[in-house]
C-alpha cells in the first residue's frame, strides 16, 4: 500500500473524462461475458453427453431410465438457465459498449460494414466519385461482359 500527498482540491481530483478507459473495461466484461456463456454450454453438454455414455453401459431399468431422463432434463434447464444470464451479461455490456463507442469516436476494435457495388453490362468503367463521401472505391473485379465490382478500401484494412 502507498500513500500519496499533493496540494489538490477535492475538485481537482474529479476524473470527468474517462470513457475510454470504460470502453476497454466494458469491451474486455463483454468478452468475459461471452466466454462464460461458451464454457458453461461446454461443460453441461459434456455433463450431459458423459451421462448418456455411463447409461449405455448400465443394465436399463425403469430407474435408470428415469434417473436419466431427470439429468438430460435438469442439464437442460441448467443449460437454458446459463445461456440467459450469459446472454443479458454480454448484452449488457454491448450496449455499454456501443454507447461508448459513439461518445468516443474510438471504434478500432468494432465491427464495420462492408460495402461493395456491381454494375452489370456496363460499356465502361463506372464514374465512382460521386460515392467519395462513402469512402475510396476500388475496382476489385472486371469481366469480358461490362460486370464491374467495386469494393471500398476501408473493408479491405479491417
Amino acid at each position: 500500500m502507498a500513500v500519496v500527498y499533493s496540494a489538490v482540491t477535492p475538485e481537482q481530483r474529479v476524473v470527468n473524462n474517462d470513457q475510454q478507459y470504460r470502453l476497454t473495461v466494458y469491451r474486455h466484461a463483454r468478452d468475459v461475458a461471452l466466454n462464460w456463456l461458451n464454457g458453461w454450454v461446454l461443460v453441461v453438454w459434456l455433463a450431459m453427453s458423459a451421462t448418456i455414455v455411463i447409461s449405455s453401459q448400465l443394465q436399463a431399468t425403469p430407474l435408470l431410465t428415469r434417473l436419466l431422463l431427470l439429468g438430460l432434463t435438469i442439464g437442460a434447464a441448467l443449460m437454458i438457465i446459463g445461456i440467459i444470464t450469459g446472454c443479458r451479461a454480454a448484452i449488457r455490456c454491448h450496449r455499454e459498449v456501443c454507447r461508448l463507442i459513439r461518445v468516443t469516436g474510438d471504434d478500432h476494435e468494432a465491427w464495420k460494414p462492408t460495402f461493395h457495388v456491381l454494375f452489370k453490362h456496363q460499356p465502361a468503367v463506372p464514374d465512382t466519385d460521386c460515392w467519395d463521401d462513402l469512402g475510396q472505391w476500388q475496382l476489385a473485379l472486371h469481366n469480358q461482359r461490362g460486370d464491374y465490382y467495386f469494393e471500398d478500401e476501408l473493408s479491405n484494412q479491417v
